[in-house]
């Protein structure tokens, strides 16, 4: 008779390694080298962009070009090793009666069922957190301390573009003392006719700055490094949104009403940086936007604000626009097929850096550890029960689908 090999033993050989890693500073530096040969982007921090500055121009001849114009988008593990596997855990019992066999096989049986599936339970957890670590979302909110869309008052009513001053939008993103990102973006000079005929302006980028190795991708605590050799690719995406509030004449309150909306999307090639990794891109004058800003708004509606003269009448005026700005960055990169062949030594990677063993051998272990091996008696003991090992290991086989059979004596 065979010297029976526990399946507890072998797991364990299997997740120690794993569960004997702890975390180390610095990750990158304690391990593999995580930077392909080909990228040639510096090491950093998994947290990226640490502050974020948001702001809008204002123009005082703005005013006069709209009055002038007036008038002018693994394999399964092999069968071989789940029968070795198979073999050991069976072959240790000695046998159990009806109720042990229930036992065992709902207990054992699964484990080693997960460790047939484990390979692919990995990948798939794999698959998920490279997913979710590709997507980053940054939401500005509302910015502060914004001046009067219009330098002065009016007397003509709620949509007279007399006075206006806002003049754009700029973003602004720091890494300590460098600026990894920069963004302008400003009134379309060309179309103030829309302004005048229509209360809508648009805006066009004239500056577009950034580093894609130092941006938030890929969003994730661990320190891992973006490089175009994994992630394949780099998309940047802002949003913009121009919301005011205001009361009319009834008088009816409209509050935080969308009046616009703008997106722009910039695909970051790695052969468009420069020797800092920096993406730059500088509208020249009077120069067509390489990359459409979509969308447009209505300019900021006033206030209904009449005033009384020295004599106590009342005349009709209206204020100087009340209004915010929201804005969310988007950073997406993708994935490339040899990162994806080489899922396996990323996953592992991961696992040290952490010290923590994937879902599904967490799952398996707790199944066994829920099981005793008696060295004396020489079997798993499971319930006070005991019964045929040769129907134990039909019926243990016949739930895995296979055709093995563990003969004992």
């Amino acid at each position: 008779m065979k010297r029976p090999i526990t399946v507890l033993c072998l797991l364990m050989a299997m997740l120690l390694p794993v569960m004997g890693q702890s975390p180390k500073s610095g990750g990158a530096k304690s391990g593999e080298n995580t930077e392909k040969k080909a990228d040639k982007g510096p090491k950093r921090k998994s947290k990226g962009l640490t502050k974020y500055q948001t702001f809008v121009y204002t123009s005082e001849d703005l005013s006069s070009e709209i009055e002038r114009q007036v008038s002018a988008d693994r394999d399964a593990l092999s069968r071989g090793l789940g029968a070795d596997l198979l073999s050991a855990g069976l072959s240790a019992a000695t046998g159990a009666a009806t109720g042990y066999i229930s036992t065992l096989v709902e207990m054992g049986i699964t484990a080693i069922t997960k460790l047939i599936q484990l390979d692919a339970q990995n990948k798939k957890e794999w698959q998920e957190m490279v997913k979710e670590e590709s997507e980053l979302i940054i939401t500005m909110g509302t910015i502060a301390d914004l001046n009067d869309f219009y330098n002065c008052m009016s007397e003509y009513g709620p949509m007279d573009p007399k006075g206006m001053r806002f003049d754009g939008i700029g973003c602004l993103a720091m890494d300590g003392e460098d600026t990894t990102f920069y963004i302008s973006c400003h009134i379309n000079r060309k179309k103030i006719d829309r302004i005048v005929r229509h209360s809508k302006f648009e805006l066009v980028m004239d500056t577009f700055m950034i580093n894609p190795y130092k941006a938030g991708l890929p969003n994730t605590d661990l320190p891992l490094l973006f490089t175009y050799a994994d992630r394949k690719s780099f998309d940047f995406t802002m949003k913009m949104r121009m919301v005011s509030s205001w009361m009319d004449q009834l008088p009816d309150l409209h509050k935080d009403q969308v009046l616009g909306e703008f997106m722009l999307n910039v695909p970051v090639d790695s052969a468009s940086l420069d020797e800092n990794n920096m993406f730059r891109y500088v509208r020249q004058e009077d120069e067509a936007p390489k990359y459409g800003l979509i969308g447009e708004s209505f300019i900021v509606p006033r206030s209904y604000m009449p005033t009384r003269d020295e004599d106590g009448k009342y005349a009709e005026s209206w204020g100087t626009g009340q209004y915010k700005m929201e804005v969310e960055i988007v950073e997406v990169c993708g994935v490339s097929e040899e990162f994806k062949k080489n899922w396996r030594k990323d996953f592992r990677k991961r696992k040290k850096m952490t010290g923590k063993m994937s879902k599904a051998e967490a799952e398996i272990l707790q199944v066994f550890t829920n099981q005793q091996w008696d060295k004396q008696a020489k079997q798993w003991v499971a319930t006070t029960l005991k019964g045929p090992s040769s129907v134990l290991n039909k019926e243990a086989a016949k739930m895995v689908g296979s055709s093995y059979t563990s003969s004992s004596k």
